[in-house]
């Protein structure tokens, strides 16, 4: 009883400090430790959500505009993270930093890492919730009613056509056969995940050991020619943007699309021989602040209304079959040149995590990269 007062009262001190602070935009945000963006309630009484998330600001924007048009009250933390960060400080809490908004309880999480968001889910961070909308999520895309997979995207090849030949391959093993027809021009312009660092990575490549026959000669090519390896997909398309790289194997679909607009140079691929789709995973923390507001901005998320915001202002494709439009569900199933397949939610994605299986899995894949780089 005295710890939880304690804790108690600890969280209302956070609360009056936090009562201090102002508006942080994206630029002054990303000079800190985590990048924090605050959107103020619209109407008064006021209670607070904390959004702990594996998206970039421009993303998540429309949809918490949008949600607080329905909840004008509530006022929103939002707080950036790279996957294997999220994972990390949601275990360990915030005993690794001084900072006070990094401090904060996420009350809801979401990431594109389904493997570490059901980690957290197996080891007891999430609560249960059922709704209405959630019991229209597929059953593929949910856990235990405490993960819930609210996105339907495609992990994609993309290519820079002005620097590779007519035409761009279209599977895995055109992919390879291309790479080793161009030889040395290839040298230092593939890039892809280093999935040491990335949680989400490390899921598309533990995938593709498990799907792709072409899984070892692609990483062996990749090895010989200096692959470019990178935290996340939006900088690797800056990379394909710029020239820098001529291939970016295994992006996040949504992000890819989103960029084509401004580089029309660019080309997104789904792989004909299979296309992995990945859901983002929001879970609500066991000791959320704000179960109410969490569980309120889960249902708008999986609502029609969110679902359309995603797909139309977000550019994320939701996972909603009755949403039309190009970045969407339905029109992955109906223009997709191969078999989609989608990434199970559930306990089977915590088997490449168990402790021995990743050391040995991360360590093959780094002789395999040296070996063949110095070969």
């Amino acid at each position: 009883m005295v710890s939880d007062m304690m804790k108690l009262f600890g969280f209302l001190l956070l609360g009056c400090a936090l009562a201090f602070a102002v508006n942080v935009t994206p630029a002054s945000a990303a000079s800190g430790p985590l990048p924090v963006v605050l959107y103020p309630a619209q109407q008064k009484p006021v209670s607070a959500l904390n959004i702990h998330a594996v998206l970039d600001y421009v993303v998540m924007n429309p949809i918490i505009k949008a949600f607080q048009q329905r909840y004008p009250n509530v006022e929103i933390r939002l707080i950036e993270f790279e996957t294997a960060d999220l994972f990390q400080h949601t275990v360990e809490g915030s005993s690794h930093t001084t900072e006070p908004m990094d401090a904060i309880v996420g009350d809801l999480l979401i990431s594109s890492a389904m493997d570490l968001q059901v980690k957290l889910v197996n080891d007891g961070y999430a609560q249960r919730y059922e709704s209405p909308y959630t019991r229209r999520i597929p059953d593929w895309a949910k856990w235990r009613n405490e993960a819930f997979g609210f996105t339907f995207e495609p992990v994609v090849t993309v290519v820079n056509t002005r620097l590779l030949p007519e035409p761009p391959p279209q599977d895995r093993q055109q992919l390879l056969e291309l790479i080793r027809s161009q030889g040395e021009s290839l040298t230092g312009k593939i890039a892809t995940y280093d999935i040491a660092r990335s949680g989400v990575g490390y899921l598309f490549a533990a995938q593709d050991s498990q799907q792709a026959t072409t899984y070892g000669r692609l990483l062996e090519a990749f090895g010989t020619h200096s692959v470019q390896l990178a935290c996340c997909t939006g900088d690797i398309l800056d990379g394909l943007a710029s020239g820098q790289y001529a291939i970016g194997y295994n992006l996040l679909g949504s992000y890819t699309k989103a960029r084509l607009a401004s580089a029309p140079h660019l080309q997104m691929i789904l792989p004909a021989d299979y296309t992995l789709i990945m859901t983002r995973i929001a879970l609500i923390h066991k000791h959320a602040l704000n179960t109410q507001n969490a569980r309120d901005f889960l249902d708008f998320l999986l609502s029609p209304a969110g679902q359309q915001t995603l797909a139309s202002e977000s550019k994320l494709y939701p996972i909603d079959p009755g949403v039309h439009g190009e970045v969407t569900a339905d029109w992955l199933n109906k223009h997709a040149p191969g078999p989609l397949k989608p990434i199970t939610v559930g306990p089977q994605l915590l088997v490449p995590l168990d402790k021995l299986k990743r050391q040995r899995f991360l360590s093959e894949w780094r002789r395999s990269l040296e070996r063949e780089t110095k070969q």
